[in-house]
């Protein structure tokens, strides 16, 4: 241990000529284990002044390395930021306007055949479908006309023979009569065909046919089942061999003033049903055509096959009309049409291209052979062409290059009519490489 004074060990032992102590400086000690090893020595704490300048000292250091490390941090941030949006997302985007020109095609002829499978330039064919497409369209209508009414009761009968195994044959207006003397007559002459025989007995056969009253009126209506005999086989076998039978009766019998269908009610339910008809076809024909086929009005036919209508001067209060309408129609690929003008009007160039959707034409049809599948039209309109613009062929040819020769170079190209560069960042001055 060092002694401002001097040197000495822990027992009071002298090191040196000057062991000598004061002895206003010594003091009673007892002999004690020393804590230090030999040849070890220990520096002597700092002084408060000397500590408290060092704790000045680390505090001031680390309150100036914080911000010190956060704003090297930031600029080697933005310095990677800036470097990666100059290189991995640098990009340059080229609008191009291709150069457009009006064509006119006039009376241009042209054959749709549905046996065609390709466009044919030299015979003009294009190839088509035929659409056929029925609809049948019903409705009930009121009755306006008013009549003195004289309606005969009918029904429907079933004619039995159970005489013999031979047929019968009975003529026209051959009399039935019912139990309660109510006479009804056939309108046709008909066969009763003959009944069979199984084990010894006769199964009767039979036929069905209409029966009419002999007179108007209501006295004739029967509801229920109804037998009738033959009044003309009377006094013979045969009468009670033959017999008929309505099971549902007999309706329809009336006498005087009633509602009856009129001649205008007859026309007006004409022309409705036919004309809902046609449009119910031609909507529901519309629906069934495929999404890359076009339908047009010149080439199609709507053709009313049926019209049902009751007589006229019929009793009722209301009666039903029906229309049965079929639609007939060339469809076809808009863009077959286009390959064929095409070749037409641009005559072999290559470098130019007809514009779908700019394509306005009128198809007027010449002859329409729906049974052949043939339809002879001519087209006339208007179709802009625009030149092709070979992109991958102008990226090669841009890339690298400074924004003052990229725009020489668009300049220089016929095809195009306008162009326009962006550059991201926008402080890119050349078209990246890649």
């Amino acid at each position: 241990l060092k002694h401002p004074d001097r040197d000495r060990l822990a027992g009071g032992e002298a090191l040196g000529e000057d062991a000598a102590v004061p002895t206003q400086n010594k003091v009673p000690h007892k002999e004690r284990a020393s804590p230090l090893r030999r040849n070890e020595t220990v520096s002597s704490p700092p002084s408060l002044a000397e500590a408290s300048i060092r704790a000045r000292l680390y505090f001031v250091g680390s309150r100036l390395s914080r911000p010190l490390w956060a704003g090297i941090a930031s600029v080697a941030v933005f310095g990677l930021l800036m470097l990666l949006l100059s290189t991995v997302f640098a990009r340059v985007t080229v609008a191009l306007k291709p150069r457009i020109e009006n064509l006119t095609a006039d009376n241009v002829a042209i054959t749709f055949d549905i046996t065609a499978r390709t466009v044919g330039m030299d015979m003009r064919i294009v190839p088509a479908e035929l659409l056929e497409y029925t609809k049948t369209f019903s409705k009930e209508f009121q009755a306006t006309g008013r009549s003195l009414v004289e309606d005969r009761s009918r029904g429907k009968v079933r004619i039995y023979n159970n005489f013999s195994t031979e047929s019968q044959s009975i003529v026209a207006q051959t009399r039935f009569l019912t139990d309660d003397g109510t006479l009804y007559r056939i309108s046709r002459p008909i066969v009763i065909p003959g009944a069979t025989r199984e084990a010894g007995k006769l199964i009767p056969q039979s036929v069905e046919t209409e029966l009419i009253a002999d007179q108007a009126g209501e006295k004739a209506n029967r509801a229920g089942e109804v037998m009738l005999k033959i009044p003309g086989f009377k006094g013979t076998p045969k009468y009670e061999g033959f017999y008929a039978k309505a099971v549902s009766g007999f309706s329809g019998g009336f006498k005087g003033e009633a509602r009856v269908i009129s001649a205008d009610d007859l026309k007006r339910a004409t022309e409705e049903v036919t004309n809902s008809a046609g449009e119910l076809v031609e909507a529901d024909a519309s629906k069934e055509i495929p999404a890359d086929f076009m339908l047009v009005p010149e080439l199609k036919e709507l053709i009313v096959k049926r019209v049902t209508v009751p007589p006229l001067g019929m009793r009722a209060e209301t009666f039903t009309a029906e229309a049965s309408g079929i639609t007939r129609a060339f469809i076809f690929r808009k863009a077959d049409v286009l390959t064929l003008l095409a070749d037409l009007l641009l005559q072999g160039d290559t470098g130019e291209e007809l514009v779908e959707d700019s394509a306005k034409f009128e198809y007027i049809a010449k002859k329409l052979s729906f049974d052949k599948g043939k339809a002879e039209v001519a087209v006339r309109g208007s179709v802009k062409s625009r030149r092709i613009v070979f992109a991958d062929k102008l990226r090669e040819m841009m890339a690298g290059k400074k924004e003052g020769s990229v725009a020489e170079l668009l300049r220089s190209h016929s095809e195009i009519a306008a162009f326009r560069l962006t550059f991201f960042p926008p402080w890119l001055g050349s078209i990246p490489r890649n």
